[in-house]
């Protein structure tokens, strides 16, 4: 019980220190004048090289990594990669996303994951089921109606809705969309799409 009461008061104090500096932060100091603190693989990483941070609603701190996904509390490191996890397709982390129903989902150069009531499961371009146009995942967003748009590193975009992936590569608008490296919703419900061929508006007909 008192291991289970110091954990919670470790997630509280995480979540909250986390929230207090991204609200708090003054720009106009320099980084010197805060307190900082260094994390690397002689505390528990995998490696040093970080791709992603995300904090789920949960509390939790979610860190991208070439070596698999981490889970920190603000003590210890959980590590999940492709040795020890059959839901994870491969351990180049390239992008993380929580969306609304509080699904953890991760892009990799190799598929995708979600974690979901604690199980990993994989999609990936081979598996004929998932619906991925391309192997290396780039950039994630829900929509207004709770889609979850997926954007590659080539062959367009696929939208996860209900439980199965559609693609929209094929209409004419996205025909010059091949490298998707970012997607942003506005407060309209507009959905921005970044790409390597210029930016891209996807507005809903009325």
């Amino acid at each position: 019980m008192a291991n289970v009461k110091i954990t919670l008061l470790l997630l509280a104090g995480l979540f909250w220190t986390v929230n207090l500096h991204l609200s708090g932060l003054d720009p106009q100091k320099q980084i010197t004048q805060y307190i900082h603190k260094k994390w690397t693989t002689d505390d528990g990483l995998p490696e040093n090289n970080i791709s992603d941070i995300l904090q789920t609603s949960d509390g939790y701190l979610w860190i991208g990594t070439g070596s698999g996904l981490v889970r920190f509390d603000g003590v210890t490191f959980d590590v999940f990669n492709k040795g020890s996890i059959s839901g994870i397709p491969d351990n180049r982390i390239t992008v993380l996303y929580e969306t609304r129903d509080k699904t953890l989902w991760a892009g990799t150069r190799g598929g995708l994951i979600m974690f979901k009531n604690g199980e990993f499961k994989s999609f990936t371009k081979g598996d004929k089921e998932s619906g991925l146009l391309h192997h290396v995942v780039q950039a994630l967003q829900e929509d207004s109606q709770g889609n979850l748009w997926v954007g590659y590193q080539g062959k367009g975009v696929s939208v996860f809705k209900k439980g199965n992936f559609s693609s929209l590569y094929h209409p004419p608008q996205f025909s010059q969309i091949n490298v998707i490296n970012d997607f942003c919703r506005d407060n309209r419900g507009n959905l921005w799409i970044g790409t390597r061929s210029g930016l891209f508006r996807l507005k809903k007909r009325r």
